[in-house]
């Protein structure tokens, strides 16, 4: 499991996948590209592909792939889809390098 550390937050940022389906492979492709322009390429996201990790994909609730999660000590905040609609995105990315 991969944590993101922005700030005095322990956050953790996983994408859901199903297998190498276009839209997942999209997704890890977006999301790499975003990370970059957000200036957190040192931040690798835990990738869980839900055909190799069924009962996790149970018990985290993942209904539709790909989807994005960060966890925070307090919150969940969920993107789903191919992740090329950049806006919601960026916010979410920036929510990282939020002090």
């Amino acid at each position: 499991m991969t944590k993101a550390t922005a700030g005095n937050k322990n956050l953790r940022l996983t994408l859901y996948v199903a297998g190498q389906s276009l839209n997942s492979s999209r997704a890890r492709a977006n999301l790499n590209q975003a990370l970059e322009r957000h200036g957190h390429e040192q931040i690798q996201p835990e990738i869980v592909d839900i055909y190799e990790h069924r009962e996790r994909t149970l018990q985290d609730k993942v209904l539709l792939t790909p989807m994005l999660v960060l966890n925070t000590p307090s919150d969940r905040h969920t993107l789903v889809g191919d992740l090329s609609i950049t806006e919601p995105l960026d916010l979410l990315l920036e929510y990282l390098g939020a002090s």
